[in-house]
């Protein structure tokens, strides 16, 4: 019980999807082209463009990281990740021999931020990517806008890819505002991971993807390595592939307003007890 629903939409557009028996043999392995497309129609922008041969999808964002951090770095590069952060990027650098190193988050002031100075002096000849968390899990932060152009300054600078997990979006609240990292940047190489779970309330669907975000011809041998990866897994569940569509282009707004009002109200709620806690603040 308290879990929060799937939207009415997302329900009936698996009902659809289970029924009309398109979608039972197996598809490309990057996914259905109606699926990619309805990535591209949800969020691709004139500061943010891209088509839908720069789409993957993926059984979740997770396994999205996953084919983004084989694509970049091989064994005995490095990949810097957050602290505090996703355990699970440390999980899928380790059995590659990638080393993971943590940057630092600092939650000190008004607002999180990556301490980039730190930052700088972890970089070696190795250091293929960065993953950037935002919003951050665990720490709920959110980056402003004006923090998120210093880190593509950052990464320009040292000529690093960015994987973006971006899988919280807009599940932001108390004023805080989310943007997508490639909106901001029209020169850094990023890869998006991102997917239905957290917005959707869908976890266990399993569908996420990757967007290549392909500045100057950066990232196309990384392209080519993703695409390649996607075969692993021969593409993930179709039904869900063939619901996407409806599921991006017509679940309500108020859906997701009344999503963002529930956790807002919990977290209040928990952040009060706390409070009470000596020791804590």
């Amino acid at each position: 019980g308290g879990k929060l629903p799937p939207s009415e939409v997302a329900v009936q557009a698996m009902h659809e999807s289970v029924s009309n028996h398109i979608y039972d043999g197996y598809g490309p392995a990057v996914g259905a082209l109606a699926a990619r497309q309805a990535i591209v129609d949800k969020y691709s922008s004139i500061d943010n463009e891209f088509t839908a041969d720069d789409v993957v999808l993926a059984s979740g964002c997770s396994h999205a990281l996953q084919m983004a951090i084989e694509a970049v770095a091989n064994a005995g590069d490095n990949i810097l990740v957050p602290h505090p952060g996703f355990p699970l990027y440390s999980t899928l650098c380790r059995p590659h021999n990638i080393i993971d190193k943590p940057y630092k988050i600092d939650m000190s002031g008004e607002d999180v931020k990556i301490d980039l100075s730190y930052m700088a002096t972890i970089i070696d000849d190795n250091t293929k990517a960065i993953i950037i968390n935002n919003p951050g899990n665990p720490t709920g932060g959110v980056f402003t806008k004006e923090h998120l152009e210093e880190i593509l300054e950052f990464a320009n600078k040292y000529k690093l890819i960015i994987i973006a997990d971006e899988i919280y979006g807009d599940l932001v609240y108390n004023g805080a505002t989310f943007y997508p990292l490639a909106s901001l940047s029209p020169k850094v190489p990023i890869i998006t991971c991102d997917g239905i779970a957290k917005r959707w309330m869908v976890p266990g669907w399993r569908l996420g993807w990757l967007i290549i975000h392909n500045h100057f011809g950066v990232l196309t041998e990384v392209k080519k390595g993703i695409v390649a990866l996607s075969q692993k897994i021969v593409g993930p569940c179709s039904l869900v592939q063939g619901a996407l569509p409806k599921i991006l282009r017509e679940t309500p707004e108020e859906y997701f307003v009344y999503t963002r009002n529930v956790i807002e109200t919990n977290a209040n709620i928990v952040e009060d007890i706390l409070a009470e806690v000596p020791g804590m603040r």
